[in-house]
């Protein structure tokens, strides 16, 4: 099955997401998309999809909430290769 085609809507909402984490967030949209037999994504498979993986934004939580999680996950990498600082 070959990759479904973006709509020019779909793909403005797509430049929401973080840049750092878009290419894995349109792999699985596409996946997504394939797996609801849509052949086309619209912004309407796009918010179906994104609500689905519960992405921060489809949740209301939005970039804060990013922000914090992105902090936790680099203290623990800093504790982790550095623990008596």
């Amino acid at each position: 099955m070959s990759k479904p085609q973006w709509t020019s809507e779909a793909e403005a909402k797509l430049k929401e997401i973080p840049f750092f984490v878009r290419p894995a967030a349109r792999k699985k949209i596409e996946k997504f998309a394939q797996e609801a037999g849509a052949t086309e994504i619209t912004a309407e498979v796009y918010e179906q999809a994104k609500a689905k993986m519960n992405y921060p934004a489809a949740s209301g939580r939005g970039i804060p909430a990013l922000r914090k999680a992105l902090a936790a996950h680099l203290d623990a990498i800093a504790d982790t290769h550095f623990p008596d600082s």
